[in-house]
């Protein structure tokens, strides 16, 4: 029971976790089939049930519960996430493209931006995954498929326009490349020895495993822990400088900082921007504050897609106002793990 709820929760409260169920469920039957695990047939249907619905209930309520406006948005800010059908090679292109990128974010994400070359190490086992699949798939065929389980159902989600293929999801799905690619290698010993002597198939091996080790060791930035958003420093510093007549706007996708942070810092009192689509309505809302002297702008959750924060500190800065003060980022993060707070001086719009 404790497994079916454990599962039930994890699934139905994370989306791409949805991609491993049916691998970690294929698992635990084989288990019970050579009774390698103390579960009984009844147990192992609960689990399956509860499993089963909570994958249902999740790629129902992405599919047709979240509202059409939300929905849209979703396919706009992950359209690389989402197979293309307009053509079979543009559908392979894809495929091809996603598995490189997904699989390098898995591995590297952390160490792309210092170290861009680093997305090699993913290259190169996706390279070797090629005869690292036809070797497994000769010898196991039953276990290769299941082990491909995942990417194969994040795969089906993807092209079904369900759950999009990116980030998170390369998470749950991309692993199985690490095996195949190191099969690739035991392959290659096997089929062209003279070709990859034990030598060759070291030098690889050290392709693989060095170049992360390495980066980890040597560079600090990459040195644990590693933080982003940290806004309960910002919100502290922030009610100090606070002052009586102050204005505190905060953007729409930081309202959960204040509403957990601001309790515990003593700022209860602030203006919560509305959400749109385009920054037209952002800047009209803003108006609203000129004349005043000490207008606080407090932001994260800067993306891509929607760099809205950018557009508001412009806005406030040069067009209504002056930057007069700001609380930087406590870790030195910008843009996507970037929070700060901005203080602008409007008195002389009215």
């Amino acid at each position: 029971m404790l497994i079916s709820g454990i599962g039930f929760l994890l699934i139905s409260t994370s989306l791409p976790a949805i991609v491993i169920a049916p691998f970690l469920l294929s698992i635990i039957f084989i288990r019970l089939i050579k009774k390698q695990i103390f579960l009984t047939n009844n147990h192992f249907f609960i689990i399956s049930f509860c499993w089963a619905i909570a994958c249902a209930w999740g790629a129902w309520y992405a599919k047709f519960v979240i509202s059409g406006k939300v929905n849209g948005a979703m396919s706009d800010y992950w359209s690389r996430g989402f197979a293309p059908l307009e053509s079979i090679r543009g559908y392979f292109n894809w495929v091809y493209m996603t598995f490189t990128t997904e699989f390098s974010y898995f591995l590297t994400f952390w160490m792309q931006d210092s170290v861009p070359l680093i997305t090699i190490v993913s290259k190169v086992l996706l390279l070797l995954s090629i005869p690292g699949l036809i070797f497994l798939a000769k010898k196991y065929t039953a276990a290769t498929l299941l082990l491909f389980s995942p990417l194969l159902v994040a795969l089906f989600l993807a092209t079904a326009r369900i759950l999009p293929f990116d980030n998170r999801v390369a998470i749950y799905a991309t692993w199985p490349f690490i095996i195949s690619g190191i099969a690739g290698i035991i392959a290659l010993q096997n089929w062209l020895p003279i070709l990859f002597r034990p030598v060759v198939s070291t030098v690889l091996s050290l392709i693989i495993a060095l170049p992360i080790i390495l980066i980890t060791i040597v560079l600090p930035s990459e040195h644990p822990p590693f933080n982003a958003q940290s806004s309960q420093p910002v919100l502290r510093e922030l009610k100090k400088q606070l002052q009586p007549g102050d204005i505190l706007y905060v953007y729409y996708k930081s309202r959960h900082a204040l509403h957990f942070y601001g309790p515990k810092e003593g700022i209860t009192n602030y203006v919560t921007g509305n959400t749109y689509d385009n920054i037209v309505p952002y800047l009209r809302e803003l108006d609203k504050f000129k004349g005043n002297k000490r207008v606080w702008f407090f932001f994260s959750q800067w993306t891509e897609k929607q760099t809205f924060p950018d557009s508001i500190k412009a806005y406030l800065g040069n067009v209504i106002g002056k930057e007069i003060a700001r609380i930087p980022d406590p870790d030195g993060n910008k843009e996507d793990l970037e929070v700060a707070a901005h203080l602008y001086d409007l008195s002389g719009q009215e």
